[in-house]
């Protein structure tokens, strides 16, 4: 609703004073304020969870590893369901559990809480990319890498993002069954792979390749599947051809190429 979200765009501007104030007011609570939005997304009622989603949009953009907790790697998924108190939380953690809200609100059975989704989606692909980016790590405005200015502490800040991003995006992003949300994680992956460091990808590349081609064939039209064999058992190949270029052109302009 238009009106009412102009209506709280003027009440939050009278209590934070809006602009830099408001984001430094963001700031100060950020982790408290991430982990209860990221709580509202799951809420019962669909109009919480298209603001909670809506929020956390605006809230994750520009922030770093350490703003948003810090820490190590999380390479099991069971530690994401602890409950801890904010400000024990890792980043890690904190990173993949707006993964798992925004699976959910990309795939709501709301209209409305689906394209807040999707919203939310492209601001959290942004995020992870960017925490991935060594690079992005040094030029952060983050107050402890801009002190310190090593190489080798960007370097443990997007290894540690890498790591949790990358195998949960193989393992479970690319096995939803929303085709909107795999063709998210598969963005997200070839964004990833395009800035992070390569000894990271060593390991885990073949299972990056094959999830990909399986999450990029689950993508192809059903229909186009059907049409394809019927036109095989036909005695003329000429329906099939052309079939089988339509799809092979499809992947070529797809977002592995």
């Amino acid at each position: 609703n238009k009106q009412t979200r102009e209506q709280m765009e003027t009440l939050w501007s009278s209590l934070t004073g809006g602009g830099a104030k408001a984001r430094e007011a963001i700031s100060k609570h950020l982790l408290s304020t991430i982990d209860t939005l990221i709580n509202d997304a799951s809420n019962k009622l669909w109009r919480a969870r298209v603001g909670a989603c809506g929020a956390l949009a605006e809230v994750i953009v520009g922030r770093s590893w350490i703003n948003l907790g810090g820490g190590d790697a999380v390479l099991e998924d069971d530690v994401v369901m602890i409950k801890e108190n904010s400000d024990k939380t890792k980043a890690a953690i904190r990173l993949l559990r707006l993964w798992k809200v925004t699976m959910r609100a990309v795939d709501d059975i709301r209209l409305s809480v689906r394209e807040s989704g999707e919203t939310l989606a492209r601001s959290l692909r942004g995020l992870t990319i960017r925490l991935c980016d060594p690079v992005a790590a040094l030029t952060s405005s983050d107050s402890i890498l801009a002190s310190s200015g090593e190489l080798q502490y960007a370097e443990e800040v997007a290894r540690a993002a890498s790591s949790t991003s990358l195998r949960w995006l193989v393992k479970i992003g690319l096995n939803q069954q929303c085709p909107e949300m795999v063709g998210i994680c598969i963005s997200c992956l070839v964004g990833i792979v395009e800035v992070v460091q390569p000894e990271m990808l060593e390991l885990v590349l073949p299972e990056i390749i094959g999830s990909l081609l399986m999450a990029m064939s689950g993508l192809e039209p059903a229909a186009l599947n059907h049409l394809q064999v019927r036109a095989a058992g036909r005695s003329s190949s000429e329906s099939y051809d052309r079939l089988e270029q339509a799809r092979l052109q499809a992947m070529q302009t797809g977002p592995i190429n």
